[in-house]
């Protein structure tokens, strides 16, 4: 069973409601969804409350990923032996080189291109 690790820990931010951790990791989607996945970064980095902005590495590496997934999860619940966390945002696949667009969206139809207008000098 994977868990979370705290080398895995990119950015931790404190905000007056609550923190955001962002965490950048080669498990699978699939092993993050499992119950207490993130129960090894509890009290460290994560209380009630708390959103978790996850990205697993499905090709390449951390500092230049070639496709990746994102989701997040808010903590709902936590104590001595469990961390229970709610998914704010499903996973979604995207591919490097393409600007916020899932890799699962078509691509978007071509415009024509606009006319150009040239000025008239006056005689």
């Amino acid at each position: 069973m994977a868990r979370a690790k705290v080398s895995d820990v990119k950015s931790y931010t404190t905000r007056a409601f609550a923190s955001m951790t962002t965490y950048i990791t080669d498990h699978k989607p699939e092993d993050i969804d499992e119950d207490n996945y993130f129960h090894t970064l509890s009290g460290r980095y994560l209380y009630v409350g708390d959103v978790i902005e996850a990205f697993s590495i499905l090709d390449g590496t951390a500092e230049k990923p070639k496709s990746w997934a994102e989701a997040k999860y808010k903590v709902v619940g936590m104590d001595k032996f469990n961390t229970s966390v709610q998914v704010i945002t499903p996973w979604m696949n995207f591919e490097a080189g393409i600007t916020n667009k899932p890799a699962d969206e078509p691509e978007p139809e071509e415009k024509p291109a606009a006319k150009k207008q040239t000025a008239k000098k006056a005689a």
